[in-house]
Formats: structure tokens, C-alpha cells, sequence
């Protein structure tokens, strides 16, 4: 007698610890050797009853900072790792998140994720906000302008490193003219933030085109008209030449022309987003050629619950980009080896090893931003095939 867990029937719809980048996709073979028992080389198959398989996937969710978590509108943890997440499988969840932590941004995060493989892991980025500001009164301002026909705010010292581990620099030039149309008392400031990607969906999915938050420029003073363009620049290598980005300033797609380097014109001094372009192409299905197998430990005496691990998220190859990791990380989950599942099985017989084997669905991606391009494997359902008819008497040392 064989046991399935069909595979999760998924529909192709269109669409995170530190930040995950990329894993060797070497996908290991799982071997089980038991600790107690006999040894004896003759085989005594045992009679194994009622084997219950799950109907529900767990998850986890983490964040960079302390947060109040809600699943589904229902409060469920304070802090910033959530390990007791479960649902039925192919189901939607809701999260919703709001920082408890000073420097931390106080707007709510809402993410939809899909439970299409069981451990997903769920981060959420929360932004830190921008202090120790490199400010300018107007007027000071104006008299540099005044001299030298502009002047360039740029951001502080400390603001350059609170984004990305990739140092941020950026600065607007002001001519003379733009800045005769700021008041005296306003003060002039320069600040980046980095951007949830609540928005993102996280789900594996066939094709999709979206744009993800990067990053937030801030003013500090807002609502204040240039009457010309300006120039806003912003330097970090994770701009990679190619790649495609818009800005809130102009909901038009700008194409990265030197590495680490991207510059924007603005008629008016308020906050901009700056968003990166993702298109999502599958291609390819397979199921996995290393599939997990190994040998159940039931004990004799009822029925046992069993604890095994499927994987879950993504792998790649490419050279370390931090938005790149930030998308993947929102869409499909950080990768891990360790997504809790369980068993039941009746065994009334004698000590047994019973022997499974776990397949999971791979689906193979190209994702690109623009003419940077990378493949990644994302870990779908799992399949556990569970063989009663060859449960044995339980043996010290047994593996595939």
C-alpha cells in the first residue's frame, strides 16, 4: 500500500534572517540513519494501519524590526519572528504589520502571500527612518546660489549607509532661480529611505510585469514649486547599468546608462519613490531529479506523529545585487531546507522503518530588470509518497 499527498493543484495566476541572496541549486539526497534498535539483516515486514497525511501548510514570517503581526485581521505575536504560522494548503493569507520600534517607519505594511508550498518563509523590510539630516536654511542657501549660480544639498554622512549595505549618495542641485522661489525660513535637506515591498505578492506564479519600491528620497521641506527642473542624482551600485527604474517625479521608464547611477529631474521639492521594473518569466516545470528519501522511525503503540522537511523558496547564481534579492525575496520566499511538516501513522505491529520519499515541483524562471537578467529554481508543493507495504522491523542503521 502507497500513500500520495498529490501534488497542490496550482493555478497560473499572475503574482524573505538576513536577506537571502542565492544557494548552490545541488539539491542534497536526505538520509535518515536510526539510532536504537537491532541489527539483524533479515527482513520482517510490519504491518503498518491508518496513515494520515496534512491537509495544512505552515509558514513563517519575519521582519527587521519589532512589529504588532496580524494574520488574517487576528493579532498573533509581538516581535519580529512569527514560526507558528498555518493554514490550508493553496489558501491566502493577509499579514499586516506596524513597528513598535522608535526609527523605524510607523506605516502599516499589507501583504498578501499564497500557500502554494509548505514552510514559506514571509519577511518583511520595514523602512528605517531618516535622521541626522545634512540641513541648510533657504537663506543660506540662496546666498551660495547667489555666488555660484546653484547650490547642491546632498545627504548626510550617516544617511549614506542607512538603506542598503551599498552606500546611498544622493544630492539636488538647486539654480539660482529655483531656490529665489523658497522662502526665507524653510531648511533644505536631502534624505533616503529604504521601501517595503508589502505590495508584492508573494506566490508562484507563470508570468507577470511589476514594479517594486527601492527607495525614498526625502525633503525637507515639501509643497514648494521650482518653476523649472531640477536635478536629483542618486549613486549605488546596486543601480546596475541596464536595469529599469521609474520615479514617482515621472511615471515614465529610465534606463540605468552608468553603473550605479541614477538622476531624475523634479519641478517640486516633496518626497519621491523610485521603483524598479521585474518581469517574471517561467520557463519551465519539472519535478525534482534528487528527490528526499529516507525511513520513518514508527514506534509500536497507536498512532505517531512524524516531523519531516520540505523546501521551500528560491535558488540562484548571480553576482549580489540588493534589489534584486529585495524582489525575489517578496515573491517567492527566502529559500530554506527547513519547512516543517508532519505525518500520522498507526502501528500496531512493532518497531518499523517505513520508507518515503518526498518530490517536490520545480519551476524554472528567468527574471529580468530591464537587460540584467537572472534564472532562478523556485520549490513548489511537495508530494510524500509513504510505502507501507515495505515497512520493516526496525534496524539501528537504515538508509537508501
Amino acid at each position: 500500500m502507497k500513500i500520495f499527498r498529490g501534488l497542490l493543484a496550482l493555478a497560473a495566476t499572475t503574482a524573505t534572517l538576513s536577506m537571502t541572496s542565492c544557494m548552490n541549486n545541488d539539491l542534497p539526497t536526505i538520509e535518515f540513519n536510526q539510532n536504537s534498535g537491532n541489527d539483524n539483516t533479515e527482513v520482517v515486514n510490519v504491518k503498518i494501519g491508518e496513515i494520515k497525511l496534512s491537509k495544512t501548510y505552515k509558514y513563517t514570517v519575519k521582519s527587521s524590526t519589532d512589529v504588532k503581526l496580524f494574520i488574517d485581521d487576528a493579532l498573533v505575536n509581538t516581535g519580529s519572528l512569527y514560526n507558528k504560522g498555518e493554514k490550508t494548503m493553496g489558501s491566502e493569507i493577509k499579514i499586516k504589520a506596524i513597528a513598535i520600534n522608535d526609527g523605524y517607519s510607523k506605516q502599516e505594511i499589507v501583504k498578501t502571500v499564497k500557500l502554494d508550498a509548505n514552510g514559506k518563509v514571509i519577511y518583511l523590510d520595514i523602512p528605517k527612518l531618516a535622521s541626522k539630516s545634512s540641513t541648510i536654511a533657504a537663506s543660506d542657501a540662496k546666498a551660495k546660489a547667489s555666488t555660484d549660480g546653484s547650490v547642491t544639498i546632498e545627504n548626510s554622512s550617516s544617511n549614506k549607509s542607512l538603506s542598503y549595505k551599498a552606500s546611498t549618495t544622493a544630492d539636488l542641485v538647486l539654480s539660482n532661480t529655483a531656490i529665489s522661489r523658497v522662502a526665507d525660513d524653510k531648511t533644505l535637506a536631502i534624505d533616503v529611505e529604504n521601501a517595503s515591498t508589502n505590495t508584492i505578492r508573494q506566490e508562484i506564479c507563470e508570468n507577470a510585469e511589476e514594479d517594486f519600491d527601492v527607495m525614498v528620497v526625502r525633503s525637507a521641506s515639501k509643497d514648494v514649486k521650482l518653476g523649472e527642473n531640477a536635478t536629483v542624482t542618486i549613486n549605488n551600485s546596486n543601480f546596475e547599468k541596464g536595469m529599469i527604474f521609474k520615479t514617482s517625479a515621472k511615471n515614465e521608464e529610465k534606463v540605468v546608462e552608468n553603473d550605479a547611477t541614477i538622476s531624475f529631474d523634479i519641478n517640486e521639492l516633496k518626497d519621491y519613490t523610485i521603483s524598479c521594473h521585474a518581469v517574471i518569466t517561467l520557463d519551465d516545470v519539472t519535478d525534482d531529479d534528487t528527490p528526499a528519501k529516507g525511513f520513518f522511525d514508527v514506534p509500536v503503540g497507536g498512532t505517531k506523529t512524524i516531523t519531516y522537511y520540505t523546501k521551500s523558496g528560491y535558488t540562484c547564481v548571480y553576482q549580489t545585487n540588493e534589489f534584486i534579492t529585495k524582489y525575489l525575496d517578496a515573491k517567492f520566499g527566502a529559500y530554506t531546507e527547513q519547512g516543517k511538516q508532519v505525518v500520522t501513522i498507526e502501528n500496531n505491529d512493532q518497531h518499523a522503518n517505513v520508507p518515503y520519499t518526498i518530490n517536490q515541483k520545480l519551476y524554472h524562471y528567468t527574471v529580468s530588470f530591464g537587460s540584467t537578467s537572472v534564472k532562478i529554481t523556485v520549490y513548489g508543493a511537495d508530494d510524500l509518497v509513504i510505502d507501507a507495504e515495505k515497512a520493516e522491523k526496525y534496524k539501528v542503521t537504515k538508509t537508501y
